[in-house]
């Protein structure tokens, strides 16, 4: 292998499996302002040779998948292959934004999963079901619905949004998960959260 050019195994890394969030360099915007509305753990990231950002994360066990926000391909989910590392050099040099000697890898957050998509056009989903990247959307903005409730109101609003996701076919525990978050950070009681949750999904 030539010098300066590394490459890590997503499944892979001195024993440690993984997978590679691979983020081009025109998404990242669009793509950190998702993961600071929807929260994204401390995790190793690397900047690549193009300007693009590969996070590193533990396996999803999806494979190797496209990556799709609000509709538009922003990069790729890398679950096998593999992917250059610092201090490659391409068109650019391949630097550590977060060095993996700073914060282990971290799991992904459940909303991540929901930017995954098929590699083949999918046949035609269920009534009310969203394109991955319209749940996230969704989710997104029942996430700051949530957070932002007024006393009072929060758990009749907690209630409404599980009864959206569910209506409109979001990943389950990706939802409760996600809400959840919301709900704890309005002053909601955990307990009496799950339990809004749980009944507002199953409806």
């Amino acid at each position: 292998m030539a010098e300066g050019r590394r490459r890590a195994e997503p499944r892979r890394r001195r024993g440690l499996g993984l997978d590679v969030i691979d983020i081009e360099a025109e998404h990242v915007r669009a793509f950190r302002e998702a993961a600071d509305a929807l929260g994204l753990p401390a995790t190793p990231i690397a900047r690549s040779g193009g300007g693009g950002h590969h996070l590193y994360v533990a396996p999803l066990g999806l494979g190797t998948r496209r990556l799709v926000l609000h509709g538009v391909h922003i990069g790729e989910l890398k679950g096998s292959g593999g992917v250059l590392v610092p201090p490659s050099v391409t068109t650019g040099a391949y630097a550590w934004l977060r060095p993996p000697s700073d914060v282990p890898v971290a799991d992904a957050p459940a909303w991540l999963r929901t930017l995954a998509h098929g590699p083949r056009h999918e046949g035609p989903r269920a009534h009310g079901r969203l394109s991955p990247s319209r749940a996230v959307a969704l989710v997104a903005g029942l996430h700051r619905v949530v957070a932002e409730a007024r006393e009072g109101e929060r758990n009749a609003v907690l209630f409404w949004a599980a009864c959206r996701a569910a209506e409109h076919g979001v990943d389950p525990d990706a939802a409760a998960e996600i809400l959840l978050a919301a709900a704890l950070q309005a002053g909601l009681p955990e307990r009496e959260a799950r339990a809004t949750i749980a009944s507002g999904l199953a409806r």
